[in-house]
């Protein structure tokens, strides 16, 4: 009686004691009673204990069927116990989540009780929390959809008014010189034809640059608003690739300009990487554009340098060169779209620290910059590694 006093009565975990023909309940301990509020006299039968714990009637029959089930498997089978997951009511209504364990003596059919009631709500409240940042991407993913058609569509369509607005300033700067010229022979006062002479010498031809001026900056700017919306549209086609021939074909392709700016390139370890063959192309064309387009024409020897090296499922490459470097407080703002370095006047559109940006966020990579003012400036990026075949 002492051994069933200590490891059953005393014991901190739930405890139900069934008789063997299932009608009754021999013994409940007072763990079970402080967990869910019943005394013995509140769940002496089985039919009282089912009425309570279960006071949805579906559900109740459903639980018991399990139940018989389980006790005839322990039966024939010969297994010491039986795990289930329920839903009970305790006396004051409140609904856990209970892991029964089921096990059969001799004499008895014995339930021990586990709570796993906050386990379950925090596992609830994480899939939860999936499904709606899940939604949230899928909504972000639409926007992002939909932003770039808008970009797209209104890029496109205002081109064709600053087609007319070229070529009708042209016209008009030709006929005001066509104009000038009929004046020539006119004969008209003095201070007549000093206004006509400013007008047709100095104003208009002024006013019509500005206008074609303003109207091939805008032309420019749509172009490559129309570029960035074009850049990596399709889904990447993934894949293992050889970035050393990738590299190798870049570098031919730039020989001549590299020769002409006398920039030494060098290539050290190139890894594989899992990614889209045509993006990546254009991360690393754009990058080593923008190391030459930065280069110090006051130094002697000026180089490029790519090499990578693996770290963890990922290929981190470094594209590095001592050119001019990049000041500290404009390092932060390279990758967003038409930033430039101010103190340097380079033909472009802008974007190709925000197209490279853009690719790589769509290999799920990271780029990022070290650079120090008339150094040099190194970029590193970050991708996944080949794919295990």
């Amino acid at each position: 009686m002492k051994f069933f006093d200590e490891i059953i009565v005393k014991n901190p975990i739930p405890i139900v004691v069934f008789s063997k023909d299932r009608e009754s309940i021999d013994f409940i301990n007072e763990s079970f009673t402080k967990f869910l509020g019943y005394l013995p006299e509140d769940v002496s039968t089985t039919k009282d204990w089912a009425n309570n714990l279960y006071p949805d009637e579906n559900y109740r029959n459903k639980v018991y069927d399990i139940w018989i089930e389980d006790i005839n498997k322990i039966e024939t089978s010969g297994i010491g116990s039986l795990e289930r997951e329920f839903d009970v009511a305790a006396k004051d209504g409140c609904i856990y989540n209970v892991v029964f364990n089921l096990m059969l003596t001799d004499e008895n059919i014995v339930l021990i009780l586990k709570d796993v009631t906050d386990k379950k709500k925090l596992y609830e409240d994480r899939k939860e929390a999936e499904t709606e940042l899940d939604k949230l991407n899928r909504k972000l993913v639409e926007k992002n959809k939909e932003l770039e058609q808008v970009v797209y569509v209104t890029s496109h369509d205002l081109r064709s008014p600053l087609i007319n607005i070229l070529g009708f300033s042209k016209e008009l700067y030709m006929s005001a010189e066509e104009l000038r010229n009929c004046c020539k022979n006119l004969e008209v006062p003095d201070d007549k034809l000093e206004k006509m002479k400013y007008i047709l010498d100095e104003e208009l031809p002024e006013t019509t640059q500005i206008i074609r001026q303003s109207a091939i900056k805008m032309d420019s700017l749509l172009s490559a608003l129309l570029k960035l919306s074009r850049s990596g549209r399709g889904a990447p086609i993934l894949r293992n690739l050889d970035v050393n021939k990738i590299i190798d074909e870049i570098i031919k392709e730039n020989q001549f300009i590299l020769s002409k700016n006398n920039i030494v390139l060098k290539k050290g370890n190139i890894d594989n990487c899992f990614g889209d063959s045509l993006q990546i192309n254009q991360i690393f064309t754009n990058l080593l554009t923008n190391a030459i387009n930065y280069s110090d024409s006051s130094k002697d020897e000026k180089f490029i340098s790519i090499y990578s090296y693996k770290k963890n499922n990922y290929v981190i490459y470094k594209v590095e060169d001592n050119g001019i470097g990049i000041k500290k407080d404009e390092q932060k703002n390279i990758f967003e779209i038409f930033k430039r370095i101010n103190e340097v006047e380079i033909n472009g559109d802008g974007l190709g620290l925000t197209i490279v940006k853009k690719l790589v966020d769509r290999h799920d990579g990271e780029i990022w910059v070290e650079s120090e003012h008339g150094t040099g400036t190194t970029f590193f990026i970050k991708i996944p590694a080949e794919k295990a075949e």
